[in-house]
Formats: C-alpha cells, structure tokens, sequence
C-alpha cells in the first residue's frame, strides 16, 4: 500500500504539513514534528540495513545504500544517469541499477519515464528519478521544518514530486504517466497518456501566480492534448490566453482528475 495521500486527509488545511511530513501513518499522525522526525530517521535505517535485504533476499552494503538514497534526494526530479552515480560512489553502473532496482521495488523511489512516441523532435530518452514520500525526501536532506524547506533549493523539486505522486496515487485505469522534454529544453512536467494518445500536459508550479512557460506551450502543440494545466499549491482557478488551465493541486484532484 502506498502511505496517506492529501485525497484522503479529512482536513485539507493539513496539505503543507503532509507535504513537508509525507504520508506514512507513524509520521503523519504523530502529532509532534520532533517525533515524526524520529520515527522517519528510524524508519530510514532499519529499511537500509534490514528491510530491503529480506524483501529481495540479497546481502547489501548498507552504507553504499545509504549513500546513494541520500544522492537520489539531491538530485530528485533530475533526468537519471545511471553512470554519475557510480563514478561518485565508487562502484560499478550494473550496481547502480540493482540498487535503483531494489528502491523501486520497494516503492522508495519512482522512475518517471520519457515520453517520445511518434516524436518529431530530438527528445531527451532518460527517465527521471524521484523519492516517492516527500517526508523521506526531507529528513535525506536534513531539513527540519517547512520554513527550511521553503528556503531549501530543492523546494521546487519537492512540490513537484509531491504533486506527481498525489495524482499518481488517484490516476484512472489506463492512464500512464510520462514527463516530455525536447533537446532544446522545452518541458512538460506530467504527460497523463492513455494507449498511444497524451491526453493531459501539465506543469506543476510552486508559485500561485504562475507564468505559462514558452517551453511548456511549445510542448502542447508537439503533444496536441485535450487538456492542458498548471498545478499550483492554491491559486484560483481560471484559464489563459493559451487554453490553459490554472488550477490548485487540492481542485485539481478534486474537479479535474477523475475526467481526464
């Protein structure tokens, strides 16, 4: 099971501290931030020097696994290159790739994979990486409280990823989940792609006055989607000049999501 998505906390005014604590029970439900922080400290080691070796039923170095947990959280939502990270720990790519293999099959870590059917453009073909539960993220990073996190480079990236995995957590069947990003540097953050037809390109912004990016406009008419968004933390709802959808992540989930 996946931990507590924001759709099923009853007080949707909660949303920053499950963005900031992440969504496993002991954590959220805490009810004190020094305790959830513990419990995520703990809940980090005993899975890296315990858990995941008996879920997959190898032997594993668990400072090297820790090592490399702790890079992905600094590179989380970057495009994957499986040849950095072992040139910087010191080992093997094949053992990059196992490791990626047993976080990913652990559900620490999503792998969200490039779309390029049918692509016209010389597209970027690497999947990006990112930790699944922002509480995890956080505490990888050492960050103590979401005034840090706000004052933290990786905020950006964090929102983004906690956006991700909150519609991932609700999406429909049949619907799968892409980024789009060309050579030239234009991107769509999520691709929401049914069969072999993109059906919604969203952007995710932090900001709740967000600009419409060239590059993401540019991706639209490359994709051709029916729908077309931006996800922000809360703004108003409302759509601009380019038919694009400005709405908060809570709306979105709750209006938009299941008609797609």
């Amino acid at each position: 099971m996946t931990p507590i998505g924001l759709s099923e906390i009853a007080d949707n005014q909660h949303k920053d501290q499950h963005w900031f604590g992440g969504g496993f029970p002991d954590a959220l439900l805490s009810g004190s931030e020094e305790t959830a922080k513990q419990w995520l400290d703990d809940f980090i080691r005993s899975y890296v020097e315990r858990d995941l070796a008996y879920l997959f039923g190898v032997e594993l170095l668990s400072a090297t696994l820790r090592n490399f947990w702790r890079m992905l959280a600094h590179s989380n939502g970057n495009v994957w290159n499986a040849e950095v990270f072992a040139r910087s720990l010191g080992i093997s790519a094949p053992t990059v790739l196992r490791y990626t293999g047993f976080l990913e099959g652990g559900y620490m870590i999503r792998r969200l994979q490039p779309w390029f059917v049918n692509a016209k453009k010389r597209l970027i073909k690497s999947p990006k990486v990112y930790i699944r539960d922002t509480g995890i993220l956080h505490r990888l990073l050492f960050i103590e409280n979401g005034e840090d996190l706000f004052g933290h480079p990786a905020v950006g990236a964090s929102w983004e990823g906690y956006v991700i995995e909150q519609i991932a957590q609700r999406l429909s069947r049949g619907l799968e989940l892409f980024y789009y990003r060309t050579q030239a540097g234009a991107e769509c953050d999520l691709v929401l792609v049914r069969g072999i037809t993109p059906i919604a390109c969203i952007e995710i912004k932090l900001s709740n006055a967000p600009t419409v990016s060239r590059g993401f406009i540019s991706c639209t008419e490359d994709l051709q989607p029916l729908h077309k968004f931006i996800i922000t933390p809360g703004s108003e709802t409302y759509t601009t000049a380019h038919a694009v959808t400005v709405i908060g992540l809570t709306e979105f989930m709750e209006q938009e999501l299941g008609k797609i």
